[in-house]
C-alpha cells in the first residue's frame, strides 16, 4: 500500500520539478572544463547544497500532501460523529483541502508561492479554529509543528535553491544538472582529477 500511496506523489514531484524551475535554468548552458580539485571541490560543495535544498523543497510540499491527508481524514471522522450539522463539516473540510491543492498547483510554477501559500492558508487555519475553539490548539500539537516545520524549511529552501544554482552558473552547469534540477532531483559529485 506504501507504493501506491508514494507513486502519486513521485509522479505529481517530477511535474513539478519540470515547471517551476525553468525561468531559473538555461538548458544551452555550456560546462567549463574545471582544471583543478579545488574549483572541482568547490562545485561539488554547491552541489551538496542544492541537494540539501532539494530534498527540503521535496519534503515541504510533502507537508502540504500531509494536510490534505488529515483533513481528508478529520472530515470522515468529523461525519461519522453526528455532533454537528454535516454541511459545515463538508464546507469546512473542502475548502481547506481546495485551498491546499491550490497550493499544490502553484507550486508547479513557483515553489516558494505555493509552500507559502499553504503554509498561510495552514496558519490562518490554525489561528481561527483556536479563536472558535481555545482547546484545538493542543489537539495534534506534534503534527502541527512538524507540518509547520516542513514548509518552512521547504520555503526557505527555495530562495537558497536559486543563489546555489547561481553561483554553480558561474563555476559548472551543464545540460545534465539543469534537466536534474528541474525534476529536483540530486545532482552527482564531480570526481577529482588524479595527479
Amino acid at each position: 500500500m506504501l507504493l501506491i500511496c508514494t507513486h502519486p506523489l513521485d509522479n505529481y514531484l517530477t511535474e513539478l520539478k519540470t515547471k517551476s524551475m525553468n525561468n531559473l535554468l538555461d538548458d544551452n548552458t555550456t560546462p567549463t572544463l574545471l582544471n583543478n580539485n579545488q574549483d572541482i571541490a568547490a562545485a561539488n560543495n554547491l552541489r551538496i547544497n542544492i541537494n540539501e535544498s532539494i530534498k527540503a523543497i521535496r519534503a515541504g510540499l510533502l507537508g502540504i500532501l500531509i494536510l490534505i491527508g488529515f483533513t481528508m481524514i478529520g472530515l470522515i471522522i468529523g461525519l461519522s460523529q453526528n455532533k454537528v450539522d454535516p454541511t459545515y463539516i463538508y464546507i469546512e473540510g473542502g475548502f481547506m483541502i481546495m485551498l491546499y491543492l491550490v497550493a499544490l498547483i502553484v507550486s508547479l510554477k513557483n515553489n516558494s508561492v505555493g509552500l507559502l501559500t499553504g503554509l498561510i492558508s495552514y496558519l490562518l487555519y490554525i489561528g481561527l479554529s483556536t479563536y472558535l475553539i481555545p482547546e484545538s490548539i493542543m489537539k495534534g500539537i506534534l503534527i502541527k509543528i512538524i507540518v509547520i516545520f516542513l514548509i518552512s524549511k521547504g520555503l526557505l529552501h527555495t530562495q537558497k535553491l536559486k543563489e546555489y544554482i547561481q553561483k554553480l552558473k558561474a563555476i559548472q552547469l551543464t545540460a545534465e544538472d539543469t534537466r536534474l534540477i528541474q525534476k529536483l532531483k540530486e545532482l552527482p559529485k564531480i570526481k577529482y582529477i588524479k595527479k
